[in-house]
């Protein structure tokens, strides 16, 4: 059935030439991209092979019109032109199946929409002297054209050769349509098409059926172009050449010099402004560079490359709204631009909308099969969402593309980390602790991880300070050197605290400390939440309710968050994000606040000195330790809140989870880059001396599940003795709990929540304390739970306990009863916040 005022682009094809027979798919490929909700009409003979009407017909939006009458020589060119005629259709566009639908036409054609005129005519070409192109013009409404061209046939038809068609139209249609037609014409006088030629590109340009072109075509063209110009724009095209060889050799501040000669010597030449906006970028100087991409755009409004590069920088200010607007817009224009993808996926990375951004990347992958660096932020989004074999596989392809890109030794190492796969795993830990030392040493062959994967390594603490200091530095060079000078608020009644975190939803930060906010003495304090993300559940809900004000800063610039703190006029601002997904560092390095201090979010130093201050107790960081630290150690008796949990009223038996009715049952449900060779021989021994014991794990990937179960087997332990727990929503993962008997924790990285939770279940954890945070964590939240006795001093205490334990399940009795009554300080939250008040008063007093 036919749509009445339907806008409708029309070709006519018959005979079995290639050409046109796969140049008419294409089109069809191409019209829903460059004219969504257009309709393809394709008028077609007996002539045209069956397989081709039957797949432009196989879609939706094309209509395929059977002619009874043949094709007499070029009697078929006239085709498309009935649809003029049908009073269905509101719009008509003629085109030719053997040139290209795209976006310079279709800007063309959306500037010819908005006007009041009822025809449009392009011309594009030097070689485009006809009056109307037969394949390059339309029309709104109807004419009474059929029986105009019947006549006009039956007059000539002794002489229907090609290009009748056109005589057709400039002797009936032209002078009908000369004063009421929106010309596109740069050569003989018409309106300049809208978006720029794109090298020797032209509307109407012939394709072959293997999409090559006519060189003859384009060299006419260039040459056209060339003699054509005039003085001024040769002169601008030189300076700019120049400019643009210097940009090639990093001469940056010779290349804008030249980039400028150009546009003083002819202020329309696009070109220039937009690598003068990029030179700026490259320094740094965003303000600079946002003026020249809008004097570019001034120019020529639809040029993408440019729409693209001010939106990076809108992307890098953290104007993520504005940032995506532009991105589509020039996405729209061009839809297999992938620098406009590419940037399209770190802004919906960034916003947290990461199956968009998987999209988004895909599609600059489908465009170019190589990009690199569309592959490398795949790999990241995949190890966020523990997609790991994925992940490895991403990672992996940018190695085959570029193999000289050293840094992804770590990224891959790291993924291996999380698949538990330990092959050369003492050659891996050396190799990048070897690394990251020649990387803070400024050597060209060092590369490192992010500080809080290094974390997961035995990186000697002096090394992993200067790691910190040095992407403290970073960020501060990030700031603009004439960065906003805050002043300080005058005190005059409360303190005003400020938290700052992307994890107040289910995640184990907002888990921990949901409960805190409510809990702060009002005569004191007013409380601030600043949300890094846009996300929201029932956490962010409860941390909202607690918060005298709550703000989201995930779609504001850094530089606007830090005026809107400011602003706010908070005293004590606090990260709880530290060198973690989604944080926003720079936020404290502008010192929007007068005090400024790190807590719990962050396992290690932050080595900055706009963070003078660090929130923790003496078993994360003992006085011994604390010369690992750049910020001011200020001791609370313990770090760990235990905001109140829900725990499931559901009863589970072992028999549900795989697990054994008789056997001891040992837990871990760490994360399993936490696990370590050495750690696992001590587990595997530990069941090897624990008759019908098993080892409970959370499950995973496959690949990170096998390669423990061989791991296992090769230590002398049946495969089937290792069990993986699927993830269930947390009140009942907490009941799941009990099912077990004794919760084992890791030794380069403790748990932090995941330990508290199980305590707060009454799990008892064995624990082993190491000289890092990351490694004394959970000896913190035993000794805050009253459980100091599983806090064990050595690898043989550590094994020793477990096996004892094992085999005499009966002594964790006492100590299971003990963390049900939960009268340890891990559990009062209301003491915990009046201490944490208690050192805030004493910052503020110093």
């Amino acid at each position: 059935m036919k749509i009445r005022g339907m806008s409708v682009i029309t070709f006519s094809l018959w005979g079995n030439n290639p050409r046109y027979t796969i140049g008419a798919i294409k089109n069809a490929d191409l019209a829903p991209q460059i004219y969504p909700s257009w309709v393809c009409r394709f008028y077609v003979d007996a002539t045209v092979p069956s397989e081709i009407i039957k797949n432009l017909a196989s879609r939706s939006y094309v209509e395929v019109v059977t002619m009874e009458k043949p094709s007499d020589n070029y009697s078929g060119t006239f085709w498309r032109f009935l649809a003029v005629n049908d009073p269905d259709v509101e719009v008509t566009i003629i085109r030719d199946a053997d040139s290209r639908l795209n976006m310079r036409e279709k800007a063309a054609v959306d500037e010819w929409l908005a006007s009041s005129l009822m025809f449009h005519i392009m011309r594009d070409h030097p070689w485009h002297t006809a009056k109307i192109m037969a394949g390059m013009w339309g029309v709104k409404g109807n004419l009474e054209i059929k029986t105009a061209i019947a006549n006009y046939i039956k007059q000539h038809s002794k002489k229907l050769v090609y290009g009748i068609d056109q005589e057709f139209l400039e002797e009936v249609i032209y002078p009908l349509a000369k004063y009421q037609s929106l010309v596109h014409d740069e050569f003989y006088g018409g309106k300049s098409f809208p978006l720029p030629r794109e090298n020797n590109e032209f509307v109407g340009q012939v394709f072959l059926s293997d999409d090559t072109k006519i060189e003859k075509h384009e060299e006419s063209l260039k040459q056209h172009l060339i003699t054509s110009e005039n003085s001024n724009l040769k002169v601008a095209k030189q300076e700019f050449e120049t400019g643009k060889n210097l940009k090639k050799q990093g001469k940056y501040k010779e290349a804008a010099l030249y980039f400028q000669k150009a546009i003083e010597a002819d202020k329309t030449y696009v070109p220039a402004h937009n690598n003068l906006g990029v030179i700026w970028q490259n320094q740094g100087q965003l303000k600079e560079a946002i003026i020249s991409y809008k004097n570019a755009l001034k120019l020529k409004p639809n040029f993408h490359p440019t729409i693209t590069n001010l939106a990076s920088i809108y992307f890098l200010q953290g104007e993520l709204k504005q940032a995506e607007k532009l991105l589509k817009v020039a996405i729209k224009i061009k839809p297999d631009y992938v620098h406009a993808l590419y940037h399209l996926g770190l802004v919906y990375k960034q916003q947290y909308k990461l199956e968009e951004a998987i999209k988004v990347f895909q599609a600059g992958i489908k465009y170019q099969p190589k990009y690199f660096d569309a592959y490398f932020q795949l790999g990241q989004i995949w190890e966020f969402l523990s997609q790991f074999d994925l992940a490895k596989s991403a990672y992996e392809r940018c190695q085959k593309i570029n193999p000289t890109a050293q840094y992804l030794f770590s990224y891959l190492g790291f993924v291996k980390l999380n698949l538990c796969d330990w092959k050369n795993y003492d050659a891996f830990i050396k190799q990048l602790i070897d690394s990251t030392a020649k990387y803070v040493k400024e050597e060209k062959s060092g590369f490192t991880i992010a500080p809080f994967h290094l974390n997961l390594i035995p990186l000697p603490q002096k090394l992993s300070l200067a790691v910190a200091v040095q992407k403290a530095e970073s960020i501060n060079h990030q700031i603009p050197n004439n960065k906003l000078q805050f002043s300080d608020p005058q005190k005059t009644g409360k303190l005003r605290i400020g938290y700052v975190s992307g994890d107040f939803s289910r995640h184990a930060v907002g888990r921990l400390t949901y409960g805190i906010f409510e809990r702060h003495n009002r005569d004191k304090f007013e409380v601030f939440g600043y949300h890094l993300l846009g996300v929201s559940d029932e956490i962010t809900e409860t941390i909202k309710n607690g918060c005298d004000e709550f703000r989201y800063l995930n779609q504001m610039s850094t530089e606007n968050a830090a005026c809107q703190i400011n602003s706010d006029g908070i005293d004590i601002l606090i990260d709880l994000a530290g060198y973690t997904a989604y944080s926003k560092t720079e936020i404290f390095a502008y010192k929007p606040a007068p005090v400024q201090a790190t807590f719990l979010g962050y396992p290690n130093t932050m080595g900055a000195d706009f963070i003078p201050y660090l929130l923790t107790d003496k078993w994360v960081v003992p006085p011994e330790l604390a010369e690992h630290y750049s910020e001011e150690i200020i001791y609370l008796p313990h770090q760990f809140p235990c905001s109140p949990m829900d725990i499931s009223q559901k009863h589970f038996s072992r028999a549900d989870f795989g697990l054994p009715e008789e056997g001891f049952v040992f837990a871990c449900f760490n994360r399993h880059y936490k696990i370590t060779p050495e750690l696992f021989d001590i587990w595997m021994g530990i069941l090897q001396q624990v008759e019908g014991s098993v080892l409970w794990l959370s499950f995973v990937v496959e690949e990170a599940m096998e390669n423990l179960r061989r791991s296992a087997q090769n230590r002398g332990v049946k495969p089937n003795r290792l069990i993986f727990a699927k993830k269930i929503p947390h009140p009942e993962y907490l009941a799941r709990l009990s099912l077990a008997n004794l919760a084992l924790d890791t030794l380069i990285y403790n748990g932090g929540s995941t330990t508290v939770c199980a305590l707060y279940a009454g799990l008892p954890v064995l624990t082993k304390p190491g000289a890092t945070n990351a490694a004394r964590m959970g000896a913190s939240i035993c000794a805050s739970a009253g459980i100091e006795e599983m806090i064990c001093h050595s690898l043989e205490e550590y094994e020793q306990k477990a096996v004892f334990m094992g085999t005499h399940p009966e002594e964790l009795l006492l100590l299971q009863e003990l963390l049900k009554n939960r009268n340890g300080p891990l559990f009062n939250l209301s003491n915990f916040v009046v201490s944490l008040e208690v050192a805030l008063e004493e910052i503020w007093n110093r």
